[in-house]
C-alpha cells in the first residue's frame, strides 16, 4: 500500500510540474506576440525614417534582425509546446495529438503556510514502506529465535478395514511427540544470524532513507524561499524599473535622442 502511495504521489508531482511548465510556455507565447508587435512598430518607424532620410538603412536592418530572433524563439516555444502537450496527454492516457486546453491559474501573493519538517517526514509513503519492511524483518528475527525451542507434535490416526477384512473392526489413535533441535548450532543459529543481519540492514536502509528525505525537504524549502524572494524582488524593483526604462526608451527613440539599438535592447530587457 505504501509503495502504491509513493507511485501515486510521484505521478501527481510529475503532472503538476509538467502542467506549470506548459502554462509557462503558453504565457511565453503571449509575451513573444507582444514583443513582435513592439518590434513591428519599430520596423515601421525605422523604415519611414529611412525613407525620409532621417535614419540609415542599418537601423531598419537591426529591427528586422530582432524580429528574426523573436521568430526563432517562437519556433522553439512551439517545439516545447508539442512535447509538453504530448507528455500531459500521456499522463491522461490520451493520444499525443489530443487537443488540450489549460485552465487559468489564479496566482495569489499569500504565502503557503509552513509545515513542520518532522510532520512532512512522517507523512512520506517511502518511509512507511521502509517501516513495514523493518517490522517484517523484526518478525522474522523473532520467529527464527523461536526455532531454538522444542516443538510439540500431536498426530491423529483413523483406520478402516478393507472389504476382504470386514471381520476386523476399525480403530483410531492419537500420538503425541516432541521435536528437539539437537543440531541447533548448525541450523537454528545460522538462521537467527541471517535474520538479525537482515533486520540490521533494513534499519540502516530506513535511516539512510530518512536522511535523504530530510535533505530533500531542506532543499525544497530553500528553493521555495529563493523563488519567493525572487518574485518579490521582481515585483518591487525589477519590473517597475524596467517599465520606466521602457517608457523612457520609447519617448527617447521617438524624439531621436537614443539610437534604435538602445531602444531594442531596452525592449528585450523589459
Amino acid at each position: 500500500r505504501a509503495d502504491a502511495e509513493t507511485t501515486d504521489r510521484s505521478l501527481t508531482v510529475i503532472a503538476t510540474q509538467t502542467y506549470y511548465r506548459t502554462y509557462f510556455n503558453d504565457r511565453a507565447f503571449e509575451l513573444n506576440d507582444q514583443s513582435k508587435r513592439l518590434i513591428d512598430q519599430s520596423i515601421t518607424s525605422a523604415k519611414s525614417r529611412y525613407r525620409t532620410g532621417s535614419d540609415s538603412h542599418h537601423e531598419w536592418l537591426l529591427a528586422r534582425v530582432e524580429m528574426g530572433v523573436l521568430q526563432t524563439e517562437r519556433l522553439r516555444l512551439q517545439r516545447e509546446q508539442k512535447s509538453l502537450h504530448a507528455l500531459l496527454n500521456e499522463l491522461r492516457s490520451k493520444p499525443p495529438g489530443t487537443e488540450l486546453e489549460l485552465a487559468k491559474i489564479q496566482f495569489t501573493d499569500q504565502p503557503t503556510p509552513g509545515t513542520n519538517p518532522n510532520e512532512l517526514l512522517a507523512d512520506q509513503p517511502e518511509l512507511k514502506a521502509a517501516q513495514s519492511q523493518a517490522d517484517a524483518a523484526d518478525a522474522d528475527e523473532r520467529n527464527a529465535k523461536l526455532s531454538y525451542f522444542p516443538d510439540f507434535v500431536v498426530q491423529g490416526m483413523v483406520m478402516k478395514p478393507r472389504m476382504s477384512e470386514m471381520e476386523q473392526t476399525g480403530n483410531w489413535g492419537v500420538m503425541a511427540g516432541v521435536s528437539i533441535p539437537i543440531f541447533f548450532w548448525r541450523k537454528q543459529t545460522e538462521l537467527v544470524h541471517a535474520a538479525r543481519a537482515e533486520h540490521d540492514a533494513t534499519l540502516a536502509q530506513k535511516r539512510a532513507l530518512e536522511n535523504r528525505l530530510n535533505s530533500e525537504i531542506v532543499d525544497a524549502t530553500e528553493q521555495l524561499k529563493t523563488a519567493r524572494d525572487v518574485v518579490a524582488l521582481y515585483k518591487s524593483d525589477v519590473i517597475p524599473l524596467t517599465e520606466i526604462a521602457g517608457k523612457t526608451a520609447r519617448s527617447g527613440y521617438a524624439a531621436r535622442r537614443i539610437p534604435l539599438t538602445q531602444f531594442l535592447e531596452t525592449l528585450r530587457v523589459e
